[in-house]
């Protein structure tokens, strides 16, 4: 089985913030760039500017959470940019990952079957 974790969020843009979250994306990456336990990490945004999407790919489960606690600081300021979307995770979580990501509204999924 795979101890990959993963999930992907839509924000919707704040009026007049898209030139912050720009820069402020370019400070996650920064950021995020020096964990060893990402495989994925990126940000997408649809045609008129009004959504962004996030791809986040970790290792495992302590992979996930070394992410909040190296770009957590950084979240304050997301919020101030975009309204998340409730999101889900896919991949197995321990107890701590479970209250940390259920704290910031995560779903959590459980591994059925796959290739």
């Amino acid at each position: 089985m795979n101890n990959e974790v993963c999930w992907t969020f839509e924000g919707m843009i704040k009026p007049g913030k898209l030139e912050d979250l720009y820069e402020l994306l370019e400070e996650f990456v920064h950021v995020t760039k020096k964990e060893e336990k990402v495989l994925k990490y990126e940000f997408w945004i649809n045609a008129d500017k009004t959504s962004v999407f996030v791809l986040e790919r970790f290792v495992d489960c302590d992979g996930a959470i070394a992410h909040v606690h190296n770009a957590g600081f950084l979240l304050p300021r997301l919020a101030e940019c975009m309204e998340i979307q409730p999101f889900h995770i896919l991949g197995n979580m321990s107890p701590e990952g479970k209250e940390m990501f259920g704290g910031l509204g995560a779903g959590f999924t459980e591994y059925v079957n796959g290739l």
